[in-house]
């Protein structure tokens, strides 16, 4: 029963977010000098509507802000991968790099690709877990797609620090009308 108890209170205080008075919030600018604000939220209101602005960062490691801002070039933590053809297919090939910070929800990325035809999608799809082979972020795509674009994808903080913390836990996969369960992929690693 004690037991039980102890559970009960663990997942109750897991539900609740983080308290206010503690947490730093690198809010994101529009300015050109200086990517981010830090600021201290001090209601749950205020945390609140910080968490619902992907880009703002929070949390951040050690307290303080990135001087840079955001991008598939700059900021944040890089991920990588070498896309190579997934059987059947023996063409093809490209790379994928992104970018992100703990406590960040959105995820800027890279991608280009050559020797295929009509790409309808790509994702980051999980590699291993009960998720596996599920799409875990979308990366959309332009259309039509030429081999590279360049943007950012929005999702759960969560689930950013998973990809950024064990990126080998997920792949690019690039869809086309040939090869709909993907045609090239790659298992994410750290670095650029």
């Amino acid at each position: 029963m004690v037991a039980l108890l102890a559970l009960a209170a663990y997942t109750t205080a897991q539900a609740l977010p983080p308290n206010p008075k503690k947490t730093v919030v690198c809010h994101a600018t529009k300015s050109g000098k200086k990517a981010y604000l830090r600021i201290v939220v001090g209601t749950r209101a205020g945390l609140k509507a910080h968490l619902a602005h992907p880009g703002d960062i929070v949390n951040p490691t050690g307290g303080t802000c990135p001087t840079q801002r955001l991008s598939a070039d700059t900021g944040g933590r890089p991920i990588h991968t070498t896309l190579a053809p997934v059987a059947p297919n023996t063409l093809g090939s490209g790379m994928f790099l992104a970018r992100s910070n703990i406590g960040q929800g959105r995820i800027c990325w890279r991608l280009t690709v050559t020797g295929l035809a009509d790409v309808t999608a790509a994702h980051i799809h999980y590699l291993t877990g009960p998720n596996a082979n599920q799409i875990a972020v979308p990366l959309a795509l332009p259309t039509p797609f030429t081999g590279t674009a360049t943007g950012c994808s929005n999702a759960l903080r969560a689930l950013v620090k998973q990809i950024l913390m064990h990126p080998e836990s997920f792949y690019v996969n690039v869809h086309t009308v040939l090869y709909p369960s993907g045609a090239v992929s790659g298992v994410l690693a750290k670095g650029a």
